[in-house]
């Protein structure tokens, strides 16, 4: 019926206004209805009176009744309204402006004054007779006079007259409340617009982002429902163009890594075919390569299918009392071997008095093996490699710091996404797919902490985990943090 949300809110307020207009018109109606009556009656009842004055003065100048008929018939005339001259002494209608009574015996007309409802207002008299309202003089000086002189003056008006005075309002309450549904058309045509507006604008973005159009803005305007639902869409398309480029990088990065493994694979298995391998010893590296890149490429789709698990939130945490120190010096011990070779050196420094966590032992583990494991990567020969921890107040911080490297401020927010490379010119060995930062980073908000990076061209670069150090691992401790540089110890490794 409506082709746009614009013409139906339009519609809707302008016929809301028009039911108010109409429903108060109708009130008003029924309250002035009474009041209009009675006023009506009070201005002919004075127009009785003034031509019963008339009639006085003409009738103590010993006018005859001819003078008195032609005078009632002239003011009849000129107020469209009907009289009767009644001769008091013969009880005969002298003249009846209307023509139907002159003449006749004037009978219970002439008794009808002491019969009358009195107005309070003029002072003249009224009562009902044959669908009739009859006026009588004003009440005292007049007709005392008038019968003095031996005549009555009724005025006789038909009762749908009077009773239907109030029709006289419909004119002016149509013609207002046509006003009013006017200006409430076009107000309801202002209003329909701007909250119309906004709605067509999420429309036409929700349309350009369901066709692959992702970079999509709404402008917000103030801070209604709409103005929400403006800032929510925009939040909205920004994570749907945010979680698009990850797929497509994700797609992009997963080819990448699976090429090079699957190109070796290829080419050695071809040379086996072939018969290219004339030694025992090529046989043997080819087989050796093949099965290399296989497991390259296992470890790859399975830190793919653990990330995603955990990004879903379907890995199941074994939440249990962790150690810290314990957990520390496990997972040193575990990447000592990666140092033997290039002079580095890794230093423990632990409070004495940590309190215990509540977590996934080998899964923070984990997290802290591929923090060692990136920063042994990263750390140049005769470099060195610091592990610590320290007791805040919003609980335990683990460091991971390595000298010898740096990462530029506009790569920090970005070295968690999966396969993301500062030095994208920088290969990769065959054990290191790219995805150790960003599951480390989810099982540690899996645990409820944080994890950041700072980097600097002089110190190097440190990552950072802050572990909840919650009421549990409190109670079971029944310890306070202490300041960690009073207990910190250093205790070289390798």
């Amino acid at each position: 019926m409506f082709p746009s949300l614009r013409a139906k809110l339009a519609f809707a307020f302008a016929f809301v206004t028009f039911l108010t207009v109409l429903l108060t018109a109708l009130g008003i109606t029924l309250l002035l209805r009474e009041r209009e009556v009675a006023a009506a009656r009070e201005r002919l009842g004075l127009f009785g009176n003034a031509v019963a004055n008339e009639v006085l003065e003409y009738a103590s100048r010993r006018a005859q009744p001819d003078a008195l008929a032609a005078l009632l018939q002239q003011r009849a005339e000129d107020l469209d309204l009907r009289f009767v001259l009644i001769d008091g002494r013969h009880n005969v209608v002298v003249t009846d402006t209307a023509g139907r009574l002159t003449g006749q015996p004037a009978g219970e007309l002439s008794h009808l004054a002491g019969s009358m409802r009195r107005s309070d207002v003029a002072g003249f008299g009224w009562t009902a007779w044959r669908g009739q309202i009859v006026f009588v003089p004003k009440v005292g000086p007049v007709l005392q006079s008038l019968q003095q002189q031996d005549y009555s003056v009724l005025m006789l008006v038909p009762e749908s007259d009077i009773a239907g005075a109030w029709r006289d309002l419909l004119p002016r309450l149509a013609l207002s409340g046509g006003a009013a549904l006017l200006a409430a058309v076009a107000v309801a045509v202002v209003i329909s617009q701007s909250i119309a507006r906004p709605v067509m604008d999420v429309t036409r973005a929700a349309e350009a982002v369901a066709q692959g159009n992702y970079d999509q803005r709404i402008p917000v305007r103030g801070r209604d429902e709409i103005a929400r639902l403006a800032r929510t869409f925009n939040v909205m398309a920004h994570q749907v163009a945010r979680s698009h480029q990850a797929m497509r990088d994700l797609i992009g990065n997963v080819a990448h890594e699976l090429k090079t493994p699957l190109t070796s694979i290829q080419g050695y298995s071809q040379a086996l075919v072939e018969g290219l391998t004339t030694t025992p010893e090529e046989t043997a590296h080819a087989a050796r390569v093949i099965a290399e890149e296989g497991e390259r490429m296992r470890r790859l789709v399975e830190d793919l299918l653990y990330l995603t698990r955990l990004e879903a939130g379907q890995l199941r945490l074994e939440r249990a009392p962790v150690r810290v120190p314990a957990l520390l010096e496990t997972t040193a011990e575990r990447v000592r071997w990666q140092l033997q070779d290039g002079g580095r050196e890794l230093r423990l420094h632990i409070p004495v008095d940590l309190p215990t966590i509540y977590g996934d032992e080998h899964r923070l583990e984990q997290v802290l093996a591929n923090l060692l494991d990136n920063a042994v990567r990263h750390t140049p020969a005769g470099g060195r490699i610091t592990l610590s921890a320290a007791w805040l107040p919003d609980g335990v911080a683990i460091s991971v710091h390595n000298t010898g490297s740096y990462i530029p401020p506009e790569h920090l927010s970005r070295i968690f996404e999966r396969f993301y490379q500062v030095d994208p010119a920088r290969t990769r060995d065959g054990r290191h797919g790219g995805l150790g930062l960003a599951i480390a980073r989810e099982i540690v908000l899996a645990h409820g902490g944080s994890i950041t990076a700072h980097s600097d061209p002089r110190t190097g670069t440190e990552f950072r985990v802050l572990l909840p150090a919650g009421r549990r691992s409190m109670a079971e401790d029944g310890t306070q943090p202490q300041p960690a540089e009073a207990v910190s110890r250093g205790q070289p490794v390798a």
